[in-house]
């Protein structure tokens, strides 16, 4: 996905988290599971920190669909090259889908997806 870094700056600005223009976007730290935790905002007065949870929320789900991504900068243009969709964190509704039409019952599906987790009758 290649997005203008007018773009990125105008959603800042309208937030309220940055007044600086974006000149470049970098991958400052990653979670356990790679996926993008922090960013460095190179601006016109410094760098600037920002949560790439955040700025996936302010551009929208659909441009950012995943924190699993590699970002660098080329021109006026942050692009982002990355994979999947979703925060990362708990079932994922397309994997246990294909599990099902695979033949998976719900006991293995929950399993592969909670793997500490215990199914018990509650009532």
């Amino acid at each position: 996905m290649r997005l203008p870094l007018a773009e990125i700056t105008a959603a800042l600005r309208k937030a309220q988290r940055i007044q600086a223009e974006i000149r470049g976007v970098a991958v400052e730290t990653r979670t356990a599971s790679g996926r993008a935790k922090d960013l460095a905002l190179a601006t016109s007065s410094g760098t600037r920190p920002l949560s790439a949870v955040e700025l996936r929320q302010l551009l929208g789900y659909n441009r950012i669909p995943s924190l699993l991504f590699e970002v660098s900068t080329e021109g006026a243009t942050a692009l982002f090259r990355g994979r999947g969709s979703g925060h990362g964190v708990g079932l994922c509704q397309w994997g246990a889908r294909s599990r099902a039409l695979a033949g998976a019952g719900y006991r293995d599906i929950l399993a592969h997806y909670y793997p500490d987790a215990e199914v018990r009758r509650m009532y």
